[in-house]
């Protein structure tokens, strides 16, 4: 595990739009760099602190939605689809909580920034997931000419826009919430062992195991992100530009995108439930505050460091003042600037 306090030119090299090295970098020793100050030091404590609790809950989050799952698979009732939608949501809180460090983890890994935008992109076209009250035999769940399978799911995923999203959070509520107007329940997710008689389709295509499959893979996929994204907790990034710095922009952009997604409720267009806004929301103000109180020991690096870009304390509520979170963007990208 690299040692995060030292922070040496190597580590600065490998930050996004600097130059790869044309070999090996020569690692300073502490007595050249200097012993990390005691308010880097604070930074590092909350880093750490942060990623240990975050990295676990999501973790331990996304095994229990697994079981639910599966679960609601092997016994459609009605009891274990409530089970799976709390676990959904669980889930999803975690994550939202985790984002900080999450964005830190993906700034130095490539396969973690791929497994990051993938697990999340909204909003969605539902109907390029399934069929809608309005057009029935419309998505991947009823083109039985698409083989479901963990390859076709991952390149369907955005094909030609964001919006028509195969995988990830948003894909796998639908398939277990439905329409706001037509809930999901759980006959739409019961395995079919006979044709029906007025049915064209074979036993594997009818819509309801296409459907159940569909489910099953998606979900695993997204476990399989998420723990690869939670996977050896105990390394910590190096602090500086890109963490927390780069993290927060990052996280405070994506809450200025939900905040801003209030009126995305019909599944006829771009959809993002307002159940997950309300999650994200309440998810992604946890994920900041402990960076940005008043007395937070970022603040005091950043002064130490001599960056003066002033960072607004966010007044989270139900509905946060977007103008407030876009001073606190424009902040935080001037000290990202600045400590380049």
């Amino acid at each position: 595990m690299r040692r995060a306090y030292l922070i040496t030119l190597a580590c600065l090299s490998i930050l996004p739009g600097c130059e790869q090295p044309a070999q090996s970098p020569v690692v300073e020793s502490a007595s050249d760099v200097g012993l990390p100050s005691e308010a880097q030091q604070q930074v590092l404590a909350l880093l750490q602190q942060e990623q240990t609790e975050r990295l676990r809950r999501l973790s331990a989050s996304s095994l229990v939605f697994a079981d639910a799952v599966e679960g609601l698979l092997s016994d459609p009732v009605d009891e274990r689809l409530a089970t799976a939608r709390e676990g959904w949501a669980q889930l999803y809180r975690s994550f939202n909580e985790a984002v900080v460090v999450l964005a830190c983890r993906a700034a130095e890994s490539a396969p973690m920034a791929t497994a990051l935008q993938r697990v999340d992109p909204f909003p969605i076209l539902p109907g390029y997931i399934d069929g809608l009250a309005d057009w029935p035999d419309s998505g991947i769940v009823n083109d039985v000419s698409l083989p479901l399978s963990r390859e076709s799911l991952l390149a369907q995923q955005g094909v030609t826009a964001q919006e028509e999203a195969s995988l990830g959070f948003q894909v796998v509520a639908f398939l277990l919430e439905g329409e706001p107007a037509a809930p999901r329940g759980v006959a739409a997710l019961t395995e079919i062992t006979e044709v029906p008689a007025d049915s064209e389709l074979s036993l594997p295509e009818q819509p309801e195991n296409r459907r159940r499959q569909y489910l099953s893979l998606a979900t695993a996929l997204l476990v399989e992100d998420l723990r690869a994204l939670t996977a050896e907790p105990a390394n910590l990034p190096v602090i500086g530009a890109h963490c927390p710095v780069d993290a927060l922009r990052r996280t405070t952009e994506r809450m200025i995108r939900v905040v801003g997604l209030q009126d995305r409720d019909s599944v006829a267009g771009e959809y993002f439930s307002a159940r997950s806004r309300s999650i994200a929301m309440e998810g992604l103000q946890q994920a900041l505050t402990p960076w940005l109180a008043p007395s937070s020991s970022l603040r005091e690096w950043l002064s130490e460091k001599g960056v003066q870009s002033s960072l607004p304390e966010p007044a989270f509520a139900a509905e946060p003042d977007i103008l407030l979170l876009q001073q606190l963007h424009a902040g935080l990208s001037a000290s990202r600037s600045a400590l380049h």
